[in-house]
């Protein structure tokens, strides 16, 4: 057996050899590695030139697209860290004016680039955890608007208003419910009450 495998191995490297193939793995070389570095340089240009213009959205969407390549989180350190708190400053600020579905799009946004390593996670001003906290009290009060709306007897109000969660907390079961329900009594109205015109 040992011949065999042996006869085989040698077969294959003079196979290998004689038909100018090398059987090393394809290690990326100096061209590779200057390309993966501009890459970076470019990507760090674009968010910093968008951080510059106040463009939020924007430069989150320019690093998590620059992380979803190559590269690593730490390659951009002072940026990622710069883009999550940032996010998370203005999620606070309209949490604080009262602006829940803002809030928790900033929130979210957050979360879904919250960085994998602690050195960079030590940095950001809340923890992951404080995050999701944080979402799922937006989804809270803007839940409690939409009862006061339907307590006063104004459904379309009320469903527009726990239609402002699905974007950031398309989970929230409570706030699924409550439209459908609520939309099933608009109906409902609608056929007992049709047109009060004629």
């Amino acid at each position: 057996m040992r011949i065999v495998t042996f006869t085989g191995v040698c077969c294959l490297t003079l196979t290998l050899l004689f038909s100018g193939c090398s059987p090393v793995i394809n290690v990326p070389g100096p061209a590779a590695t200057v390309e993966k570095d501009n890459a970076i340089q470019d990507a760090r240009k674009t968010i910093e030139r968008l951080l510059a213009e106040g463009s939020l959205t924007k430069a989150h969407d320019a690093l998590r697209d620059a992380l979803g390549g190559d590269t690593k989180e730490t390659s951009l350190a002072d940026l990622y860290t710069q883009v999550e708190n940032r996010l998370l400053g203005e999620a606070a600020r309209a949490e604080g004016e009262g602006h829940f579905d803002t809030a928790g799009s900033f929130y979210r946004m957050a979360l879904g680039l919250y960085p994998k390593r602690s050195q960079l996670r030590t940095a950001l001003v809340m923890t992951e955890e404080a995050v999701k906290l944080k979402i799922d009290e937006c989804a809270d009060e803007l839940m409690k608007s939409g009862l006061v709306a339907y307590r006063e007897g104004d459904l379309a109000e009320a469903v527009a208003v726990w239609e402002k969660i699905a974007p950031f907390y398309p989970d929230y079961s409570p706030s699924k419910v409550a439209i459908e329900t609520s939309k099933q009594q608009i109906e409902n109205l609608e056929r007992l009450a049709p047109d009060k015109a004629n």
